[in-house]
């Protein structure tokens, strides 16, 4: 069971914060709050909370008379992860392009305007890319 404490210093290790964590679990970032500070929420929360921290490359340590705690993953797991997870954002990358091309097959634009029509609708903005840890 992951313990709040636990949540803290995962998203610490992994330098993101509390919005990033609720994106990748799936959940409000008002649950992860709720959660670290120490609210009870419903077990299959937690459960998202921790899959999502783990495939993000942290290992739960138990408490095993020395207190919870967390490590990162080894290196290659975490290589792979990462390498997975970028992967399945440029599947979706590419999916978005298609469907934006099967829309805008019929249009009067230039190939031109739709490519950056395109771009404009699939790319990151670049203050997303940039998380910071909140307190």
């Amino acid at each position: 069971m992951l313990l709040p404490v636990q949540c803290r210093m995962a998203r610490t290790a992994l330098n993101i914060g509390i919005r990033d964590l609720a994106e990748l679990a799936k959940v409000s970032p008002d649950t992860v709050s709720r959660f670290e500070r120490g609210d009870p929420l419903k077990e299959r929360t937690v459960d998202a909370l921790k899959t999502a921290l783990e495939a993000a490359g942290v290992a739960f340590v138990p408490e095993n008379g020395g207190g919870p705690g967390v490590r990162l993953k080894s290196p290659s797991s975490a290589t792979r992860d990462a390498a997975q997870a970028a992967q399945g954002a440029s599947d979706a990358r590419q999916l978005a392009h298609d469907a934006i091309d099967r829309h805008y097959k019929n249009s009067d634009e230039s190939s031109g305007v739709k490519k950056q029509r395109r771009r404009s609708l699939t790319e990151i903005p670049k203050e997303m890319g940039k998380s910071k840890p909140t307190k």
